[in-house]
């Protein structure tokens, strides 16, 4: 969405021909004869802005023959520029650090773009970013309980002897995994993105374990990788899904059985 009232085509005395193309179903704007072409934002003749809590400005653009295009910031008598990346027949997306203006630019009171270079320009998507909210890692308890050889080969709830329910992970988030059943000829434990083939006794350093079990500790069969400790009832194993996990399942896995390995899915959040 626009900011309202901005005037995407104010009289600077430029050689640039504005106007607008529908590409795949969105309108974006087109410099043709580009030599500079400014923006007034939110009112006809710019209206101050204060972007100082933002941490960046984004920029999506095309071209099939600029050789250069600066991006400019302008506050009230002061201006700067950032020489954008040009690539010619693709569309280049660009996040370019407020720190590359601020040391000229006053950012609370930003009130124009200015777009400087040569040839046809598209442009679209041109907005301030904030800093990424950091995730808040939440902390699941899931009880386990084995069901000896038959597949799933353990069961999961949200209560001790609860309902059975299917598990899928979410990446950035912590599952305390408490064993409420688990029998000692049963130890559970967790190995990672591994097929099911492949996934017992493995160590995957891409997941973070820790257990408050010592016994039946996982020593990965390749790497030799030294994992946590297996649980049996009374004790549990926490599991935190980095947010930048890439798979998209994780093992789990009977430390006395290879027959007994099954997975979980991973989504994001």
């Amino acid at each position: 969405t626009d900011l309202a009232d901005t005037n995407f085509n104010p009289n600077w005395g430029q050689a640039t021909a504005v106007g607008t193309e529908t590409i795949d179903g969105g309108s974006v704007l087109k410099y043709s004869g580009l030599n500079y072409q400014g923006t007034n934002l939110g009112g006809a003749d710019g209206v101050d802005q204060d972007v100082s809590s933002y941490k960046s400005v984004h920029v999506d653009f095309w071209t099939a023959d600029s050789t250069e295009i600066k991006f400019f910031l302008i506050s009230r008598g002061e201006e700067t520029s950032y020489s954008l990346p040009v690539e010619t027949q693709k569309w280049v997306s660009v996040d370019i650090p407020l720190t590359e203006f601020s040391s000229v630019v006053d950012l609370t009171e930003v009130f124009q773009f200015k777009v400087e270079g040569d040839g046809t320009v598209f442009l679209d998507n041109l907005y301030f970013e904030k800093e990424d909210e950091i995730p808040v890692v939440q902390e699941i308890d899931v009880y386990v309980r084995d069901i000896g050889f038959s597949s799933p080969y353990y069961l999961f709830s949200d209560t001790a002897n609860g309902a059975s329910k299917t598990l899928t992970l979410q990446r950035g988030s912590t599952y305390k995994f408490i064993a409420a059943g688990v029998r000692s000829s049963h130890p559970f434990n967790i190995s990672g993105n591994y097929s099911v083939s492949d996934g017992w006794r493995r160590v995957d350093p891409a997941i973070n374990l820790s257990s408050t079990s010592t016994r039946d500790v996982a020593v990965d069969r390749f790497t030799k990788l030294e994992g946590v400790g297996s649980i049996v009832t009374g004790q549990s194993i926490t599991l935190t899904v980095p947010i930048e996990y890439t798979g998209d399942s994780v093992a789990y896995y009977c430390y006395a059985h290879s027959s007994m390995v099954e997975s979980f899915p991973v989504v994001d959040p």
